[in-house]
This record gives structure tokens, C-alpha cells and sequence, in this order.
């Protein structure tokens, strides 16, 4: 049979073996800038109203962005065409058009195309850091029917595609500067 003398020790004497936190001492951890992140649905950006044509003489292709996100919500359009560009397939970021950009270079959406996918970046000032986040979908087009309300269809040597449903992006890279 326990008694309350022995029981009570019990409960005391672990806790004496280990030290009461010294407040009064000096810090030791470093003093590092980080990113707390916001809810998981600040991280998706939208894409509306897709188009592409891709013809023997001219290419194009573009559509709408919005970043519904509460702390920075931005809209805009971006564009790309052949004449311009060169080609709507290029290796480099094209920035798109906006509204309105945080001050710092590239802030706002940029994006490039590929035959199967389409990246987006989004910078914004978070206090005193600048972040970048990245987002990219597969375009998964399927000739001559509607499938994720995305559509290809080839009329001579004229190609058109078309997504004309809300398109999310996840962003599922982000780096700081």
C-alpha cells in the first residue's frame, strides 16, 4: 500500500531533478528572419479564360490571373504572342499585365508556356522579405472534346486551345530574397 508521504515524493522528486528555467540568462539562439506561412488556400492562383493558337504564320496564346489571397489579392491578364516574342514557347519568364505590382522588381504574376505545361510566379513583399512562389499544371489538352473544361481542336493547319473553366494553380515552391 502507497502512502500519502511516499506518494507525494513520488510526484516531487522528479520534478526537483530538473532545473527551473533561467530567464535572466542571455539568449543563445541567432536572430534569423522566417516566413510564417499563411492558410494553405493562400497559396492558389487562379487562371480564366485560357486561349492558344498555334498556325503555320502566327502563335499566341492568352488569359486571366487572380490571386484571391486576402493579405494580397491581385488580378491581371497576360499575353504572349509570336510576332512579339518570337514564339509562346519560350525558356524565360513573361511578365503579365496588372493593376498594380508591390514595388519590387517582378512582384506581381509572370508565367511561361510549354507545348505540355504552364508555370506561373507570383512575388510579394512579406515585412521585410520578398517571396517568390511557383505553380505549374500539366495542360492535359484532348482533341475534339471538353475534358476539365479544357479543349484542343486542329482545323487545317490551324490549332486552337481552349480552357474556359477556373484553373487553380497550387503553389507548391516558394523562396525568399
Amino acid at each position: 500500500m502507497l502512502t500519502l508521504p511516499l506518494f507525494l515524493s513520488a510526484l516531487i522528486l522528479p520534478t526537483l531533478a530538473h532545473p527551473a528555467p533561467n530567464h535572466n540568462r542571455p539568449s543563445t539562439s541567432l536572430s534569423l528572419s522566417t516566413y510564417t506561412d499563411p492558410s494553405p488556400q493562400e497559396y492558389i492562383l487562379h487562371v480564366s479564360n485560357f486561349r492558344a493558337l498555334i498556325s503555320q504564320d502566327t502563335q499566341y496564346a492568352f488569359f486571366s490571373f487572380h490571386d484571391p489571397s486576402p493579405t494580397r489579392p491581385l488580378s491581371g491578364f497576360c499575353y504572349i504572342h509570336s510576332i512579339i516574342d518570337g514564339s509562346i514557347y519560350l525558356d524565360t519568364f513573361k511578365e503579365c499585365q496588372n493593376d498594380e505590382t508591390d514595388g519590387k522588381p517582378n512582384g506581381g504574376v509572370a508565367f511561361r508556356l510549354s507545348e505540355g505545361e504552364l508555370v506561373l510566379i507570383r512575388g510579394w513583399s512579406e515585412g521585410d522579405m520578398y517571396i517568390r512562389g511557383e505553380a505549374a499544371q500539366s495542360t492535359n489538352w484532348v482533341s475534339g472534346r471538353l475534358e476539365d473544361g479544357a479543349n484542343k481542336t486542329t482545323v487545317n493547319d490551324e490549332t486552337t486551345y481552349v480552357r474556359e473553366a477556373d484553373w487553380e494553380f497550387i503553389v507548391t515552391e516558394m523562396w525568399t530574397a
